[in-house]
C-alpha cells in the first residue's frame, strides 16, 4: 500500500519534474524565479499531454476482454470488480482467485438480482472461499474493474455471454486523477452506501425455474432461468416456483393455489 500511494505522488509531480529536467538541463534556466515560473508552466503543458496518452478508448470486444484480463493478472495490492452481473467462467475465475491467494485485496460488487442465477452464486461462494469480499446492491448499474495502477470503466458486465456474443466498448485509464476519483468514488461511495449488504448464500432461498423446474433461487419477480427467458418469447410455465409442483402458471403468476394461500 506504501508503494500504491507513493505512485500517487510521483505521478503527480513526474510533469514538473520532467519540466525542471529540460529546463534546467537541456536549455540551462538557472535563475531561480524564473525557473520555477517556467516549471510550473510547461509543468501544466507535460500533464494534458501525460492525461491524453494516460486515457484510451477501446471500441472492440476483444481488447477489452483482454485489457480486464491484464488488469486482472496485475493486480498485487487490491482489486475491486463493481457488476451487476457476475458470470466469469473458470479462467477468468482463477485468476481472481489467484491474485487474492497472491495477497491482494479483492472486493466484488453485485446487484442482487444477479443472484437468481445459480452458476453466479457458485461463482460468489468459491471466491468469498478464497477470501475475496462480495457484496450485494439492489441498485447496482456501473461496470468498473480498478486496481492499484489502471481503472476500465463501460459496458461490460463481467458475463461471458457479454465477451463472446455482445457488441461492448470501454475506456481505460492510469492517469492518477482519473483512478483516484474512481478509487475514492469506490471506497466511499459504493462500498460505504446504507443499501449495501454482505452477500451470505445460506440467505438465499432456493425455488424453481416455472418452465424447467430446474432450482433456481427464489425470487417471484424472477421465477425462470435467465437462458430460458431469453430463447423464447412464450411465459407460460409448467410448474410452481414455490413448491415445483406441476401447476398453470406465468411470469406474473408463478405460484400454485396452494403456495398462493
Amino acid at each position: 500500500m506504501i508503494n500504491f500511494k507513493l505512485r500517487y505522488y510521483l505521478s503527480y509531480a513526474k510533469p514538473f519534474i520532467l519540466a525542471f529536467i529540460v529546463l534546467f538541463i537541456f536549455l540551462g534556466v538557472n535563475e531561480t524565479k524564473k525557473l520555477i515560473l517556467y516549471t510550473i508552466l510547461l509543468g501544466c503543458v507535460f500533464d494534458v499531454f501525460i492525461l491524453k496518452v494516460h486515457i484510451q478508448f477501446i471500441h472492440d470486444t476483444k481488447t477489452l476482454d483482454s485489457k480486464i484480463d491484464k488488469l486482472f493478472n496485475k493486480s498485487y495490492y487490491f482489486l475491486y470488480i463493481i457488476t451487476p452481473y457476475f458470470y466469469a467462467g473458470e479462467n477468468r475465475l482463477k485468476r481472481i482467485i489467484k491474485a487474492s491467494k497472491n495477497g491482494c485485496k479483492v472486493s466484488i460488487l453485485v446487484h442482487k438480482n444477479a443472484l437468481n442465477d445459480n452458476r453466479t452464486v457458485g461463482e460468489l461462494k468459491r471466491l468469498q472461499d478464497a477470501d475475496c469480499t462480495v457484496y450485494v446492491h439492489p441498485h447496482l448499474h456501473s461496470k468498473i474493474y480498478l486496481n492499484e495502477s489502471r481503472v476500465i470503466t463501460g459496458s461490460v458486465n463481467l458475463v461471458k455471454g457479454s465477451f463472446d456474443n455482445s457488441l461492448e466498448m470501454g475506456v481505460s485509464a492510469t492517469h492518477p486523477t482519473h483512478h483516484k476519483k474512481m478509487y475514492d468514488m469506490i471506497k466511499n461511495g459504493y462500498l460505504d452506501h446504507d443499501d449495501i449488504k454482505i452477500f451470505n448464500a445460506d440467505d438465499i432461498k432456493k425455488g424453481y425455474c416455472i418452465k424447467t423446474k430446474d432450482e433456481i433461487n427464489y425470487n417471484v419477480k424472477y421465477p425462470i432461468k435467465y437462458d430460458v427467458y431469453i430463447s423464447s418469447d412464450e411465459r407460460s410455465g409448467m410448474f410452481c416456483h414455490n413448491c415445483g409442483k406441476p401447476a398453470k402458471t406465468t411470469i406474473k403468476e408463478p405460484l400454485c393455489d396452494d403456495c398462493n394461500k
